[in-house]
């Protein structure tokens, strides 16, 4: 109660700074100590979530309370993660607290902050407005309710994104941290993968195959691994056996939210092809952008992985926002972004309405 109790206010001035910069286009305040409370106090509502049995949340207090009563043996041989050794540590670390919640807080907690560390590296270039927006956009892309329920997921590919960011378009001579963070994020949830494997793509020299292959690249290698769930492999064996699963099942999104996303695709991929073609802003980073979110739209039938590669999306269009739609100085590129920006909104106040919704109903069950 008393994380609540603290959680609620605090959250609820950080996401009314945001909504204030989206409506006014004039920052509040960049004193990050009000920053840094509002992510803490959205880490601690996120962690007053009773989950219901249907969550993957659920399953992991079950296994947090295992390897708390069975101790380290259990957690790194036996435990259900056992294979994946960054979210054992994850659950490890978690079981030497008294309180299950810890591990919701620490998930949340990384991922905000690691936007935030984004997002500061333009803090001289970027408007309030933009800036506003893409907060939204990284919240409803990473989908606040799977962060949570999820856990493994969306860290993951915020992870993963950070490290191709940070290579990308921070500096090169720090790769070997960046590798180091792209394996701890493979560790924690397989599906980190498909970023990775779009990544490499982009370092194709010809553009055009580069998009053809990133186009049925996913779906080949996810009939490959699942291949793999006989394999003597654990590893192997369990990654095949989770993209089976989300190869599978089919009530991953409800229609109306999944021709929202495609349309929000399809309108990154033009604004992208607007600044390339007009403002020539082509680097890799903005051609990585095109490739993961064409590969996303590659993988619309594919049951779950579809909704999971959405994840994938919020660091990337945040910076799409930020660094590439900031200050455009052709008339077709402002009209272009312009559009895009309110489609955005529109998307965001959709979304929102209806993770916020589904969010609620849990932390009002305790």
């Amino acid at each position: 109660m008393l994380g609540f109790t603290l959680g609620l206010p605090l959250g609820i001035m950080y996401l009314t700074v945001k909504a204030y910069q989206v409506v006014t286009d004039k920052y509040v305040t960049k004193n990050r100590i009000i920053i840094v409370l509002g992510i803490i106090g959205v880490a601690l509502l996120a962690a007053q979530v009773v989950p219901p049995r249907t969550w993957d949340l659920y399953q992991h207090y079950d296994e947090i309370n295992r390897i708390r009563e069975w101790g380290t043996s259990y957690a790194w041989k036996r435990s259900r993660y056992a294979n994946y050794y960054g979210a054992t540590a994850l659950f490890y670390v978690t079981s030497l607290t008294p309180w299950n919640e810890t591990l919701p807080f620490i998930t949340i907690l990384t991922e905000l902050f690691i936007y935030e560390k984004v997002i500061s590296y333009y803090k001289n270039q970027i408007g309030a407005q933009n800036e506003g927006i893409a907060f939204f956009l990284f919240l409803v892309l990473s989908n606040i309710v799977m962060a949570i329920s999820g856990i493994r997921n969306v860290l993951a590919v915020v992870l993963v994104n950070y490290a191709i960011w940070n290579f990308e378009c921070v500096s090169k001579k720090n790769w070997a941290t960046d590798i180091a963070i792209i394996i701890l994020a493979v560790t924690i949830h397989p599906a980190s993968g498909f970023l990775i494997a779009i990544y490499a793509i982009s370092f194709v020299p010809s553009h055009i195959v580069g998009v053809v292959i990133s186009i049925f690249i996913l779906p080949v290698l996810t009939r490959f691994l699942n291949n793999f769930s006989e394999s003597k492999n654990a590893i192997l064996s369990s990654s095949s056996g989770l993209f089976s699963l989300y190869t599978k099942e089919q009530a991953g999104l409800d229609l109306r939210v999944k021709i929202a996303s495609v349309i929000l695709i399809v309108f990154s991929i033009v604004v992208v092809l607007l600044l390339v073609r007009y403002e020539k802003k082509a680097d890799r980073y903005l051609y990585f952008i095109c490739l993961y979110s064409i590969g996303t739209l590659g993988m619309i039938t594919q049951g779950l992985i579809y909704s999971r590669m959405l994840y994938g999306l919020d660091v990337l269009y945040s910076v799409l926002m930020v660094k590439y739609c900031e200050d455009s100085q052709d008339i077709r590129v402002r009209k272009g972004v312009y559009w895009y920006k309110w489609y955005c909104l529109v998307y965001c106040v959709g979304m929102i309405s209806f993770q916020g919704y589904e969010l609620a109903r849990a932390i009002l069950i305790k």
